[in-house]
């Protein structure tokens, strides 16, 4: 913080002291009176614009009896017409009663006021505080920041108006919206999907031998579940498993319904290789017998809504041992005759599977038929063939072309809302987005990219509150709530969220903001350059007093963006270098 003394102040005092009988009206003789303002030069930190003044008067200058009223007002506007009037701070001399900062004669003292202005936009930017220095005597009435207001007998010995600092820097304004995380939707496409097709032969009690003319096997599930199996295995497919699991009824003892099943698991494998032979070649089959059906028997059990005395059975059942099981079910089956006849025959079997990966289009295939033919492509496709592509343009044409073919799909929507937002077409974006979230509230991909929409038309705010939910429903937002915290003043959690960031210019700013500049140097050399990276060098310049950093990076910026001329000549950033000849060069 630096030191300003403002002779103009001390004027006032001098002058007001020598109205209330100090025999001597020079500075020499009175001292002179310091003033400190931080910051130097005002700035905002979110929406306000805080500040703080802090003043040493030396001694044998304040009169016992006399007071002195500081009121500070904000000027800003063109031609400095509108006025930020803020609370005024009283200085008080030693017989003097009442608030205020008491002011020794003989030692002098120092005072400090604290004020904050609220940011109202850009009309501030070439705003100036200013403060009013009223002397008086209050006679016997004690000091409130009101006395001038209400004190008949105060006699009033001088006043002065000052300037106290330049402003308004609004540097943490300008983060880059362009730079927040747009989220594209998953497309959900798989390279590799597994499908399976099954059926059952189906053996009679104790037997292992195959029968397809059997009652159950000549059943029309049964005949056409292998009738479909088969077709299946002509259809080339990708094969990747056969397996074939046998299992048995659980009313028998467990060594022989493990054989049991074995064996109908093996004769299953032989039927099915005969008759699989030409499809087969060397594809391997893993057979195995899975013991007792208990949990068939279970399932069957539980939907036969009809069997009243499901529920017991099942209960004594499960109270038993793994041992006593069978034991338990036998005595059940002369219970209620109908397990035996309805629960217990379709348990008896071997079940073909067979695991093939469903047919799919090389990439280049699709990445070629979502340009050349989208609508002959499935969401899913198109969504995954854009991303095989680097140039944004094709990349965004397939998403709208998915938002076409596909409107209702909030992925499809998601993803050319999320194109159209990189083109700058906010409108279109924001349409997109609000129809997705109907057809499919609160995704994380569409409120992000709402907030998103929201932040590039200026509603703050609203895009806060659409982050917010997003990070609610799972959603990675932390940087983009970090762009906007910096806007607010919250430097230090906003570089908490980027420190996976690097070479980034709200980086860059924020580190800038927070006073760290070495930081915000190294960011800014790696980071992109463009006119707003080239602009930020330049400020980073002149608080670093760098001159030229500031006039070789602020040059470059304006070579890009002609229009910058126009921002630096009123940014409050660079008025220690106003009056530099090399600066004026620069923006006029």
């Amino acid at each position: 913080m630096k030191k300003m003394s403002l002779k103009n102040w001390t004027g006032v005092i001098i002058c007001s002291m020598m109205l209330l009988g100090i025999s001597s009206c020079k500075v020499k003789d009175m001292g002179q009176t310091n003033f400190k303002c931080d910051p130097e030069v005002l700035e905002t930190v979110g929406e306000n614009v805080p500040f703080s003044v802090t003043g040493e008067i030396d001694k044998k200058v304040f009169p016992k009896k006399s007071a002195l009223e500081m009121k500070p007002f904000l000027v800003y506007g063109e031609n400095n017409t509108d006025t930020v009037l803020l609370d005024p701070v009283m200085l008080r001399g030693e017989k003097v009663k009442g608030e205020g900062q008491m002011i020794s004669y003989k030692n002098g003292g120092a005072f400090s006021y604290t004020g904050n202005v609220k940011y109202l936009g850009e009309e501030m930017n070439n705003g100036e505080l200013h403060a009013t220095l009223t002397a008086f005597v209050p006679k016997k009435e004690a000091v409130s920041k009101d006395i001038l207001k209400t004190c008949k007998k105060c006699q009033i010995t001088g006043t002065v108006t000052s300037k106290i600092a330049d402003g308004i820097i609004h540097t943490d304004k300008e983060i880059s919206i362009s730079a927040l995380d747009v989220l594209i939707a998953q497309h959900g496409y798989q390279k590799e999907v597994e499908i399976k097709q099954a059926a059952k032969i189906f053996y009679p009690v104790n037997r292992s031998e195959l029968n397809m003319k059997f009652d159950l096997n000549k059943s029309e599930a049964a005949t056409k579940s292998m009738s479909d199996l088969f077709k299946f295995m002509s259809d080339n497919y990708v094969i990747k498993t056969i397996a074939v699991d046998g299992w048995a009824s659980p009313e028998g003892e467990g060594d022989r319904n493990d054989k049991l099943a074995a064996d109908r698991a093996t004769s299953a494998e032989k039927y099915f290789r005969k008759e699989q032979k030409e499809n087969l070649r060397d594809i391997a089959i893993t057979a195995n017998g899975k013991g007792s059906n208990w949990d068939g028997f279970v399932s069957n059990v539980r939907n036969a809504s009809s069997f009243k005395a499901g529920n017991t059975v099942l209960s004594n059942i499960n109270s038993k041992s793994p041992a006593d099981r069978e034991n338990e079910l036998k005595r059940m089956m002369t219970q209620y005759p109908e397990i035996k006849k309805e629960f217990l025959p379709d348990l008896r079997y071997a079940e073909i599977t067979v695991t093939a990966l469903e047919p799919r289009h090389s990439d280049g295939e699709l990445k070629e038929m979502a340009t050349a033919k989208p609508e002959d492509l499935k969401v899913e496709e198109l969504l995954y063939a854009a991303t095989l592509y680097n140039d944004f343009e094709t990349k965004a044409a397939i998403y709208e072309s998915a938002a076409r073919l596909y409107p209702e799909q909030w992925n499809a929507l998601n993803n050319a809302a999320a194109a159209n937002i990189t083109k700058g077409d906010f409108d279109k974006a924001e349409v997109l987005l609000n129809k997705a979230n109907t057809l499919k509230a609160n995704q994380p991909e569409v409120l992000n990219n709402l907030g998103v929409v929201a932040a590039h038309k200026g509603d703050f705010d609203k895009a806060a509150e659409y982050f917010k939910k997003a990070e609610q429903n799972h959603a990675n937002v932390s940087y983009n709530k970090a762009v906007l915290g910096v806007r607010n003043g919250e430097y230090n959690a906003a570089l908490s969220a980027m420190t996976k960031r690097t070479c980034d210019y709200n980086l860059a700013l924020t580190q800038l903001l927070s006073k760290d500049y070495t930081s915000a140097q190294k960011t800014l050399e790696c980071s992109e350059k463009d006119s707003q990276t080239y602009y930020l060098m330049g400020v980073l310049g002149a608080r670093t007093n760098d001159k030229a950093m500031l006039l070789e990076n602020l040059g470059k910026a304006i070579q890009l963006d002609a229009s910058l001329k126009a921002t630096a000549a009123k940014d409050a950033e660079f008025v220690k270098f106003v009056d530099e000849p090399n600066f004026q060069a620069l923006i006029k």
